[in-house]
């Protein structure tokens, strides 16, 4: 298992871009503990992303499934998927702060 997930994102970019535009989504963020030097192990990535609007219902549910089982199958981790529009509550700035996007994260990988 890769340790450093930073690494393991910036290494898959323009597979897991592919993948997530198959589905529509767009403005591909990561988040959450995933991004912390104090991370477990077995911490698994936290993508927020904007899914779009037209999908409703089933259709919204099953397009989020797919695209977590084919992150996860690229990326050999756990992977949570959370609709950037969908964030409510007190945690919503939180999480929306914290968030960087994917480009962001390979350029300061790769100055």
């Amino acid at each position: 298992m890769v340790v450093n997930l930073v690494e393991l994102l910036v290494s898959k970019l323009l597979a897991i871009e592919e993948i997530c535009t198959k589905y529509g989504a767009s403005k591909i963020k990561v988040s959450g503990p995933c991004l912390r030097s104090n991370r477990r192990k077995d911490c698994p990535i936290d993508f927020l992303l904007n899914v779009p609007p037209a999908l409703v219902g089933f259709d919204y549910f099953d397009s989020l499934n797919g695209l977590k089982q084919e992150l996860e199958d690229l990326l050999e981790v756990e992977v949570n998927i959370q609709d950037a529009d969908a964030l409510i509550g007190k945690s919503r700035k939180r999480i929306l702060a914290e968030a960087i996007s994917l480009s962001d994260l390979a350029q300061s990988h790769n100055p």
